[in-house]
């Protein structure tokens, strides 16, 4: 019985995490282009820094993994973005797009979310 109860546990994590969306770093102004570039530049940079640290970092569950995740959220805030997240629909409409169109969609989904004025 408590097999049967764990693995339903288990299957609904897994159906509700797979409607939860996209996230994806916005800011006022920048496209789809310059978000990806400025994520790709914070990611080699947190990359560079990490190598920094030594041993364990701050200790279990916080090496230097979760150290360049913290480092590259900063860079990226640093840099004005904020995280959000669009809906399973939306992250396969952008996906789809290119070009102009892309662009377009992504200036309504920064309307949408509150990123563009």
């Amino acid at each position: 019985m408590r097999q049967i109860r764990l693995m339903t546990a288990a299957a609904l994590a897994i159906a509700v995490s797979g409607c939860a969306g996209e996230k994806l770093w916005m800011k006022r102004g920048a496209g789809p282009g310059e978000a990806n570039a400025d994520e790709m530049s914070c990611a080699e940079e947190s990359e560079s820094r990490a190598s920094i640290v030594i041993g364990d970092g701050l200790g279990p569950g916080f090496g230097p993994a979760t150290d360049r995740f913290s480092q590259r959220f900063a860079c990226l805030r640093s840099r004005g973005y904020r995280l959000v997240t669009i809906t399973p629909e939306e992250s396969a409409r952008l996906e789809s797009l290119g070009g102009i169109e892309r662009e377009a969609y992504w200036s309504e989904l920064q309307r949408k979310y509150g990123v563009a004025p």
